[in-house]
């Protein structure tokens, strides 16, 4: 509201001479004018009569009992709306020089329109001895038509994207041209230096324009710390009231253009959500519902600054250009969002993770206010202080890799569930040569044998572990692929014992197969094979049988079964010399 006028209508000369000794006491702003008539107009009567008319008008049953009623009553009403007028006109009208007109300097004697414009537009550029001067009318409105709102977000895409262009990359001579020319370039908040860049305007720059009071507010409104959140409701409401008075049409242009000249440590919330990246759409919105939205702006002192350009350049990924970005808090947050992007799928679920790591991973699932996080959650989570930054920074790390190293473990337990699975011992020894063993493992099984493997993921798995891989993280990505239908670094917890099972599953297909096809065959190549399978499964029980009993109980259990096995099938050794002779 620039400012009031206050139409007094007495309804009796005693109201009318309360109405001259009340505005004599009376204190009011500038912006606020009383408008008294002088005598006492007897506009109630009439105003009744008027108003009685209109209801016998709207009286059905009166109408149609006589069909010259109706002409009657309306010549009757416009003859007292004339009237109406005419008293009404002596106190609207400053030319009829029926009113008196008060502000808050006194009585004025007005003699005319012209007299009464020039006089409020007086009164107005003392109550609005801020507000800057655009000369551009589709803009500077409260409601800007829906094509200067079209044209609006487009100049501000160039303010947000293409800061440092001529014309903020904006051509030809449309609205949003217009608008750029009038409210930031002809204004010198948009100007280029003398090395030829084009920068954003400091307020000290803006001498002896009206703008210097308001730039100040937004500078002060982005950089100064507060200790609790700040509204853009109470700064819009400031900035459009005296002696401000800017129109709602231009708000979003010089909030986004105050976003560029003044970068700084800030944090924007919609409903205590963070926005992540500021765009045209939220500009708008936060002009439009201000309400809902709040700023935080954060002191840099305490280490605070220290701790946030360490945070940026643990996560930094410089394989991505995202761009150069004043603000740390959002540097750090972009940072943080694409590193956690390429995180493998079960690193914000897995609980495979230390203490520490399992809360560093809580924060970044919920990562909805990154002031609160980095400033309170995760150093109180983590154990230390910003201030002990070597100690929370190192803390940080290790989190960091234990949540981008959860395929390792996975790759890990997919090792291990092999390993159980052929049964192999010495298992240090075999992981330094892992495809060997695997290559090891499958070569006792010749075609023959695997000709008797009637399941086909069977057949897959021996192929597959005798292709010449790359890697050993490459060879089980193949048998996670085969068995569950996924790279590792798709797995989450559940996919462990599920691949356990399904490995081991299919191992004891295979080897079954191949030791009873084994037996009785008169085949040397298989028999020597498959003796190697079943000697590594007999070492390793005895390996288990010696860890349960001891060395020496073992030695005699093993004893004793050989022992029965002479009795059961004869002396092998001699048993095996008849047959060569």
């Amino acid at each position: 509201m620039d400012g009031k006028i206050f139409y007094c209508i007495p309804a009796s000369d005693e109201e009318l001479i309360k109405f001259y000794k009340l505005i004599d006491t009376l204190s009011f702003e500038n912006r606020i004018i009383f408008a008294i008539p002088d005598r006492f107009y007897d506009l109630f009567d009439i105003a009744i009569e008027v108003k009685c008319l209109n209801i016998l008008m709207d009286d059905a049953a009166l109408i149609h009992e006589d069909p010259l009623v109706l002409p009657e009553l309306q010549q009757f009403s416009d003859d007292a709306r004339i009237y109406l007028q005419k008293m009404m006109d002596k106190i609207l009208f400053p030319e009829r020089k029926g009113v008196r007109w008060y502000s808050n300097e006194g009585k004025k004697i007005i003699s005319g329109k012209k007299e009464l414009k020039y006089w409020l537009s007086d009164l107005m550029e003392a109550a609005f001895y801020s507000t800057p001067n655009i000369n551009n009318e589709m803009i500077v409105r409260k409601n800007p038509s829906g094509v200067v709102v079209n044209a609006r977000k487009k100049l501000l895409m160039g303010i947000l994207e293409r800061t440092g262009l001529e014309n903020l990359g904006l051509v030809g001579n449309k609205p949003d041209m217009s608008i750029f020319r009038t409210v930031l370039l002809h204004s010198g908040l948009y100007y280029q230096s003398e090395d030829g860049r084009w920068l954003w305007a400091l307020p000290e720059q803006l001498q002896g324009s009206n703008l210097i009071l308001i730039w100040n507010q937004f500078k002060n409104f982005l950089t100064l710390p507060s200790d609790g959140p700040q509204s853009f409701e109470v700064f819009f409401n400031t900035l459009k009231s005296a002696p401000y008075g800017i129109r709602d049409g231009l708000l979003p242009i010089f909030l986004a253009t105050a976003l560029k000249a003044f970068p700084g440590a800030i944090s924007i919330t919609h409903r205590n959500q963070y926005l992540g990246d500021i765009l045209p759409t939220d500009i708008e919105a936060i002009c439009r519902f201000p309400e809902e939205y709040q700023l935080y702006v954060i002191d840099m002192g305490g280490g605070r600054k220290e701790y946030l350009e360490a945070l940026y350049n643990l996560f930094l990924d410089e394989t991505v250009n995202i761009g150069y970005e004043a603000d740390l808090i959002r540097r750090c947050f972009d940072s943080l969002e694409i590193w956690k992007s390429k995180l493998p799928a079960a690193a914000l679920t897995t609980k495979k993770l230390s203490p520490k790591a399992k809360k560093f991973q809580r924060e970044l699932k919920t990562l909805s206010n990154p002031v609160n996080m980095l400033f309170i959650n995760m150093p109180k989570r983590l154990g230390h202080e910003i201030t002990d930054l070597d100690k929370l920074m190192r803390t940080i790390s290790r989190c960091k890799g234990e949540l981008e190293d959860v395929s390792k473990y996975y790759l890990g337990q997919a090792i291990d569930s092999f390993f159980s699975a052929i049964q192999s011992t010495n298992k240090i020894e075999k992981r330094q040569k892992l495809r060997d063993t695997a290559r090891e493992w499958a070569s006792y099984f010749p075609q023959l044998i695997r000709k008797e493997i009637k399941d086909q993921v069977a057949r897959a798995l021996l192929v597959r572990i005798e292709m010449n891989y790359d890697s050993d993280e490459k060879l089980f990505n193949s048998i996670s692929n085969l068995l569950l239908g996924m790279n590792i670094d798709q797995w989450d917890d559940s996919t462990i014992p599920e691949f356990y099972r399904k490995i081991h599953t299919v191992v004891n297909l295979v080897e079954e197969t191949a030791l009873d096809y084994a037996e009785g065959i008169e085949d040397e190549e298989i028999t020597s094979r498959i003796s190697l399978l079943a000697k590594n499964r007999i070492s390793n029980l005895y390996s288990k049988l010696v860890n349960i009993v001891g060395n020496d109980l073992a030695s005699g259990i093993v004893s004793d079964i050989v022992n029965d096995n002479e009795e059961s099938y004869g002396d092998v050794s001699n048993r095996n010399e008849a047959e060569c002779a």
